[in-house]
């Protein structure tokens, strides 16, 4: 049953690639290619690997037919609702007076969106402790969609070496950023995911669809050499410790030094078993499926509430709950790892904890009209450079989503999404110039 759910999201991937009339490159695909690899993959590795997370599921082929048969529900579900897209396909193509970008509005725009960043996650996000967990959360689309602009530049003319320079230089430096202050692997993904959604609609829509896939994949193995370089060294560089964020602007970077002159061979093959093993997402919605409500109870919808309460900064709200992936550690009594250690329960772990009979349907329609959402908008203004790239900023928290923290993921996409926006209409102020509508996407809504 999970390879036949393989086969079926791999071939709705292949055929919405090379599908004439349809965007090569979406959301919809990323998140299925998410889903994919957090869940049935991942479950598939630990039924013929024996190999689990630090939760060891003890009957692992019961949970597995009960998280094949939630698997296959939930994307019925999700495909269907995006495929009608109620409300959004009208909400998305709603007419916009959008500016025009030249090459220097569009290497200005990227200053002002790295500049943005700064401000909110090492000025405000390090000094006011309320406001500054907000505004932490929003810089990172701030951040990427600096380097989002400089490659739209660049795209725009490939053979202009200054603005090739200047992708490069904001690559480094946002980068850089990430890695000062974070142990995750988001912001990097984040990175080479803005470029490539770039690429796509600047340069690479109108191509043969065999000639993308070819781009794509040299895009692919170029980012996947910084992501496994930094998943092996972020053990050493954290100490061996589990927090989430560095000590200071360069607390981060002075670690993964440290750690680089350590590196062995082990360690770059270790972050390859890793990705092997989905983090073992799967083997951990297997062992919820299998423990609920034994050990960790029943709670409804919980990742709505949860999402709902996230905003609220845990100083102003000293019992707010805990996302799943904490809860999982508590109760599965799981010793000697750090405050803030959390597990990956995977989206249908979520679901069976929340009461998967309330939770799927809900959950994968609130998520297929929101990729349907971000995919027609994006389609609709395809040439609008300051709506293209903050929806993309999120790419990489929306091919998190299946892995869990669900809400987590679901908030950061959209942190990541309005910091991206601000510092883009900021940007359109300073350097746009309207010219008015977008008549193919004013026509459209009217006729709608």
């Amino acid at each position: 049953m999970l390879l036949a759910t393989v086969v079926v999201i791999l071939t709705i991937i292949v055929r919405d690639t090379f599908a004439a009339g349809k965007e090569a490159v979406s959301m919809k695909s990323i998140f299925l290619l998410g889903f994919l690899f957090f869940q049935p993959s991942s479950a598939i590795f630990t039924l013929l690997s024996g190999e689990t997370d630090m939760l060891y599921v003890e009957n692992p082929g019961a949970a597995a037919l009960i998280f094949s048969a939630l698997s296959i529900i939930f994307l019925a579900i999700f495909l269907y609702a995006y495929s009608k897209g109620w409300g959004v396909v009208r909400l998305a193509h709603r007419p916009t007076r959008t500016p025009t970008a030249s090459i220097g509005g569009l290497v200005g725009a990227s200053i002002i969106c790295v500049s943005a960043g700064f401000v909110c996650r090492d000025l405000i996000g390090t000094t006011i402790p309320v406001l500054g967990v907000l505004t932490f959360q929003l810089a990172s689309g701030m951040y990427v969609a600096a380097v989002a602009f400089a490659a739209w530049a660049w795209f725009l003319n490939p053979k202009r070496i200054t603005t090739a320079v200047w992708l490069v230089w904001m690559v480094v430096l946002v980068t850089t950023a990430f890695l000062a202050v974070e142990w995750s692997r988001r912001g990097i993904v984040s990175v080479f995911l803005g470029i490539a959604w770039v690429g796509y609609f600047v340069r690479w829509r109108n191509i043969t669809r065999g000639r993308l896939v070819k781009w794509m994949a040299v895009l692919l193995i170029v980012g996947s050499v910084p992501v496994i370089l930094q998943s092996a060294l972020r053990g050493g560089a954290q100490g061996g410790g589990s927090g989430q964020k560095g000590t200071g602007a360069l607390g981060g970077l002075a670690g993964y030094v440290e750690a680089f002159g350590k590196l062995t061979i082990p360690d770059l093959l270790a972050p390859i078993m890793e990705i092997a093993a989905a983090q073992f997402a799967g083997s951990n919605s297997l062992w919820l499926i299998e423990e609920c409500p034994t050990l960790q109870p029943y709670m409804p919808l919980h990742q709505l509430y949860y999402l709902s309460v996230h905003p609220v900064p845990r100083i102003l709200w000293e019992n707010k709950p805990s996302g799943l992936g904490r809860e999982m550690v508590i109760v599965g009594g799981i010793q000697r790892v750090g405050d803030e250690h959390n597990l990956g329960p995977g989206i249908i772990g979520h679901c069976w904890v929340d009461l998967w009979w309330l939770s799927v349907p809900v959950y994968a329609t609130i998520l297929g009209l929101a990729m349907r959402y971000i995919d027609e908008r994006a389609s609709a203004f395809a040439v609008v450079p300051w709506i293209v790239i903050p929806l993309g900023a999120a790419a990489a928290h929306i091919f998190g989503i299946p892995r869990g923290e669900t809400a987590l993921f679901a908030f950061n996409t959209i942190a990541a999404i309005v910091g991206a926006w601000l510092a883009s209409a900021i940007s359109a102020y300073i350097f746009g110039r309207y010219d008015g509508w977008i008549p193919d996407a004013a026509e459209e809504y009217n006729a709608d």
